[in-house]
């Protein structure tokens, strides 16, 4: 048959860069990744908890955002970025562990990663979702 465009490249990879925003959180913030005798972040509760509160803004954005659109599109999406913001402010309110706990500058690495995820965000996805919704190619 005719090939199919993947037309949902950005949202793809927009959900690609948050869960591996997690598992940087998991395995080198939350962990003593550099052996330095404590993970850089020591309590990571929040983080996470605001991860998932996000995850779930982005997967219904995800979901909301498939042929047929759904008006409830618009509504989770910026729930998604309402929960990126707080995500972001409680990354910001972390302190960073004097040296040498944090050698490798973990969580200067999340809030790099959180950068980015907000411009595939902001100029990438938004822009690229199509008026009736992204369609998925069927196999």
């Amino acid at each position: 048959g005719p090939e199919v465009i993947d037309d949902a490249v950005f949202a793809k990879l927009l959900l690609s860069l948050f869960d591996d925003w997690k598992l940087a959180l998991d395995q080198l913030a939350c962990a003593d990744a550099d052996g330095a005798g404590s993970p850089p972040i020591g309590d990571c509760s929040t983080l996470v908890a605001n991860w998932f509160n996000a995850k779930d803004k982005l997967d219904k954005c995800w979901d909301a955002t498939q042929k047929p659109k759904q008006s409830a599109g618009a509504q989770n999406c910026t729930a998604f970025v309402s929960q990126l913001n707080g995500l972001e402010t409680a990354l910001n309110s972390v302190v960073a562990p004097p040296p040498p706990l944090d050698p490798a500058n973990r969580i200067g690495e999340l809030k790099s990663r959180l950068k980015v995820i907000r411009h595939i965000r902001q100029d990438r996805f938004t822009p690229s979702i199509p008026a009736d919704g992204f369609v998925e190619p069927q196999p």
